[in-house]
């Protein structure tokens, strides 16, 4: 999935509050839930940042070190799609 569309798709995802499944391109880590809070624009490459969800544990945390909020680069997500 191209950057475009996945920048597209997340805003939809912002703009309709839904909650997305993403997946990123590291296969060492599951696709995860997240409500995507909002965007930063202030580099070259943009950022998502994410709120959890109650089923969400973020990418490199663990039970025990939960954060309400993450920000990855778009280009660093393979897919995204709505939570059912």
């Amino acid at each position: 999935m191209s950057v475009e569309k996945i920048r597209m798709r997340l805003s939809i995802m912002q703009f309709e509050n839904y909650k997305a499944i993403l997946t990123l391109k590291s296969t060492k880590f599951d696709p995860f839930i997240a409500i995507v809070d909002d965007f930063d624009y202030s580099e070259d490459n943009t950022k998502v940042i994410l709120k959890r969800c109650e089923e969400t544990i973020f990418p490199n945390q663990t039970v025990d070190n939960i954060q309400d909020s993450f920000i990855l680069y778009i280009k660093d997500i393979k897919e995204v799609n709505k939570y059912q």
